[in-house]
């Protein structure tokens, strides 16, 4: 028993022995002696620019946020003396007055007793349709018709310039092909 017990303890620190060298002596003592000559690189720091002053010099134009500027066009229409461009707010609005133009297209024309009339599909879940001729108004600039051509509507809308003057723009609904 006591020989068996001799061989196991002999047969034990022979295992120990195998395992505690483990074959990578050399590739340890390579790693250590590859960088040793090399010396880490380091970025330089970037350059900082200098901040620029800027002097602020519109405060002497309008204000483009200014309630003036803000406030809604189809209400609120400058009290004038008779002088100037000025939408008719009197008068009873069209159908097509409710819409952008953007909700707009054209989608032909129609000849009636030598009237040239617009056809225009609304942009809604149920696309429907209305007819135009000169002098009908649509858009929610106060545009009215000035001509109908096969290819485009044409318009001329007031809107307010910068300065809260009326203005005439031209805007045109083109054929949808």
């Amino acid at each position: 028993m006591k020989f068996k017990h001799a061989i196991s303890i002999l047969f034990l620190s022979a295992t120990i022995t195998a395992c505690s060298s483990d074959g990578l002596s050399d590739l340890r003592e390579f790693t250590k002696n590859t960088h040793k000559e090399r010396k880490p690189r380091v970025d330089p720091i970037p350059e900082v620019k200098l901040y620029e002053k800027f002097a602020y010099t519109a405060h002497k134009l309008p204000d483009p946020f200014s309630w003036e500027n803000l406030r809604n066009t189809r209400i609120t229409a400058k009290a004038s003396d008779g002088e100037g461009l000025q939408p008719d707010l009197t008068r009873p609005k069209e159908a097509l007055e409710e819409y952008p133009l953007d909700a707009l297209t054209m989608v032909g024309t129609l000849e009636r007793r030598k009237v040239i009339w617009g056809v225009i599909r609304v942009a809604s879940a149920d696309g429907e349709m209305h007819r135009v001729k000169v002098g009908n108004h649509m858009g929610r600039n106060f545009g009215m018709i000035t001509e109908i051509t096969e290819d485009k509507i044409v318009l001329v809308e007031l809107v307010r310039s910068s300065l809260g003057d009326w203005i005439e723009r031209e805007a045109a609904i083109k054929l949808r092909e």
